[in-house]
């Protein structure tokens, strides 16, 4: 409203021939207050030509937001049905046919779209307001009703809303806001919760109210707005309009009713109310003093009362440093209307303790003559939050460990510096929609997670932790190894996103496999040491046990394996063995182990496949003929001989590892001592079936 217009004494016609009231001395800039309300605003208007043409003319940063645009830029001039459903676009066709200025649309729900395409459920209500090219429009204010039962942000937004509201149920009041509150002079909750409703009306209004209760039927119903006496804690009266509508609370029905206090319509046209229960601090100067200030902007500097405040010099409250820059803003508003845009200044509270402040200036009327209106926002706390944002997060990305947020969809939504190292990915590929699942997680079996149990899918399925995960993954071709866990950013909220948390374990889990891997084999040979051999030979056990099958353990040493070490050196006698260990690894079949289990001394336990003892001593003869080939180690050729004990164990053998194992020890001896002995058939392989005990040479 351009408050520079003449103001006449009485009502004076718009351009289109709208009555309106003039504008009050005490009025604060509307649309400085519009633009700087935490309200989403916006002021929409029609050509003469085409009242159905309704376009936007206005809208404050809080709609823009709620818009999904960066700036009023991209609304400005864009029909208002752009941004409704199809199926809300009639809510928002109606027309506010009263000539008076103030004409009230009560609130009613809506199908909005953001811009987008994404819908989203709203309350709307509007206004008849005169706009600065002197035609009416349509002032509207809109609530985002996305999650109505658990929106603190909906309740907080009534609670400093400019008008009473109040809620009852059972014909009892449940809430009130402050501006209800102070209607009522009441100071606290308790003056008013659990009283009747007929406590704040005049007698003669109870019938009135019964009447518009029961127009309300269902959820939405509204009851238009009407003027009834109402009553204070104190028994006084005063006239109020009123507006109710059918809604819940906590689940059950309940009456909502919005109160305007007319005692002084002026007064409520000048937004004082408003101006004085806002967050911010806001302050008018004239002549370079003090001439008003509300309750923030007294608490901000450190005042009592406004009275401490008036007349003082508006140098007194800013620092030094700051007052070149403060005078030259000052100076650039030469017109009513004009802004000076947000700029961050060093204030000065009373007792000239420093504080840091946003600051936002508009040249304005105060009492028919020049003055400035500011906003001062204090900027204390938020320094400090963003202090400890940037301390948090340069702590989140120093970390060594992965750490992600994951939304509903598993698409990641933050994600540190190591969580992208770990992964292997880039900034693009992490908020793909269900980016989480399409990271193959492999079990130590080397089986894939399956997409129903992977622990992302599981904890926003249930909400339970997972903890204690160790999973593989391939990032470009390599193995690597992670531990970690997932939980809820929000475990009381079980629509919240997820944690996840995780550390590189590849270079621990490759010792912790070389670790099992070294107390289960021959650190010379790399075969199996007798540990594995025994757990193997009772594994074979068992299984023959089942299918019938034949088992042969064959125990052999090498002849006179001494006599290399002590002529050609230890490193001749260890290049002897490895290779010993290799033919032998080379003459097995797949499913056989094969082991050292001494200096010189090997076990190979073929698990499957032997027919008899004839047929154990043919391989044993075939496992000689390969060991005893000619050695070549460092230009110097060494012959080697073996002697090898064979036992022979049928199905159902009974006895445990260890002692069939020295069953084949003795055998490998009677088979050494028959190279040896004059009298014996010089066979170095000797095998026994323990099926009956007795040996049997060949």
């Amino acid at each position: 409203m351009d408050v520079e217009r003449a103001r006449p004494d009485r009502p004076t016609e718009s351009a289109d021939g709208t009555e309106y009231l003039p504008d009050a001395s005490y009025l604060l800039d509307s649309r400085f207050l519009m633009r700087y309300t935490r309200e989403c605003l916006l002021v929409h208007q029609a050509p003469p030509e085409d009242p159905s043409d309704r376009r936007i003319v206005y809208a404050n940063e809080p709609l823009c937001d709620l818009l999904g645009v960066v700036s009023e830029k991209e609304l400005l001039g864009r029909p208002i049905l752009d941004f409704a459903h199809p199926e809300s676009a009639p809510a928002l066709r109606v027309p506010i046919t009263a000539k008076k200025l103030g004409s009230f649309v009560p609130p009613r729900e809506a199908i909005l779209l953001r811009a987008d395409g994404t819908a989203f459920r709203a309350e709307i209500a509007a206004v008849s307001i005169l706009w600065e090219n002197g035609r009416i429009a349509t002032q509207s204010m809109v609530w985002d009703l996305t999650d109505r039962d658990e929106s603190i942000d909906h309740r907080l937004a009534l609670e400093h809303t400019q008008g009473g509201v109040l809620v009852y149920q059972d014909d009892r009041v449940v809430w009130m806001n402050r501006a209800a509150r102070d209607m009522a002079g009441a100071s606290t909750d308790r003056d008013v919760i659990g009283r009747q409703i007929a406590d704040f009306l005049h007698p003669n209004a109870v019938s009135e109210t019964l009447k518009r209760r029961a127009m309300l039927l269902e959820i939405g119903d509204v009851a238009p707005q009407r003027e009834l006496q109402l009553l204070r804690l104190d028994g006084t009266q005063f006239p109020g309009e009123l507006v109710a509508v059918r809604t819940q609370w906590q689940g059950r029905p309940a009456i909502r009713v919005m109160v305007r206090d007319l005692t002084d319509r002026a007064e409520s046209i000048d937004h004082r109310l408003a101006v004085e229960h806002t967050l911010d601090g806001l302050f008018v100067h004239q002549d370079g003093r003090i001439v008003r200030m509300n309750r923030a902007g007294v608490v901000m500097a450190g005042a009592t009362s406004e009275e401490q405040m008036l007349g003082r010099p508006l140098t007194d409250f800013v620092h030094p440093d700051a007052i070149p820059a403060m005078q030259r803003r000052v100076a650039a508003l030469t017109k009513v209307g004009d802004v000076a845009p947000a700029m961050e200044a060093t204030l000065l509270r009373l007792d000239g303790t420093p504080v840091l402040a946003e600051v936002v200036a508009v040249r304005t009327q105060w009492r028919g003559r020049p003055a400035i209106q500011a906003a001062v926002r204090d900027l204390s706390d938020r320094a400090e939050r963003r202090r400890t944002e940037r301390e948090m997060k340069t702590i989140v990305e120093s970390l060594d460990e992965g750490v992600a947020v994951v939304d509903r969809d598993s698409r990641v939504v933050r994600a540190n510096l190591s969580a992208r190292r770990i992964l292997g990915v880039r900034d693009q590929d992490l908020v793909q929609p269900f980016f989480c699942q399409s990271i193959r997680l492999h079990e130590h079996s080397g089986d894939p997670v399956a997409t129903d149990t992977h622990p992302v899918t599981e904890v926003l399925r249930t909400g339970v932790p997972r903890t204690g995960l160790v999973y593989r993954i391939d990032r470009r071709g390599h193995a690597v190894w992670i531990s970690g866990s997932v939980r809820l950013l929000e475990p009381d909220d079980p629509h919240s996103p997820v944690l996840v948390s995780f550390a590189d374990i590849t270079v621990q889990h490759a010792a912790a496999e070389q670790a099992r891997y070294d107390a289960s084999h021959d650190p010379l040979t790399g075969l199996a040491n007798r540990n594995l051999l025994q757990t193997r030979l009772d594994a074979a056990l068992a299984t023959a046990r089942s299918t019938g099958a034949s088992v042969a353990v064959m125990f052999f040493d090498l002849d006179r394996f001494k006599r290399v070490n002590d002529t050609f050196g230890h490193h001749h006698g260890d290049a002897v063995l490895v290779e010993t260990g290799r033919r032998a690894r080379v003459w097995a079949r797949t499913g056989d182990c094969v082991a050292r289990v001494g200096g010189d001394e090997f076990v190979v336990l073929v698990a499957d496949g032997v027919t008899d003892v004839a047929d154990a001593e043919r391989r044993a003869h075939a496992l000689r003929a390969r060991l005893t080939r000619p050695l070549y180690h460092h230009g110097e050729q060494h012959h080697i001989s073996a002697s090898i004990g064979v036992v022979v164990l049928p199905p159902g053998e009974p006895r445990a590892a260890a002692e069939i194992l020295r069953e084949a020890d003795a055998a490998m001896y009677q088979a050494k001592n028959q190279t040896r002995l004059p009298n014996s058939d010089g066979n170095p392989v000797h095998v026994i079936s323990l099926r009956r005990r007795g040996d049997t040479n060949h």
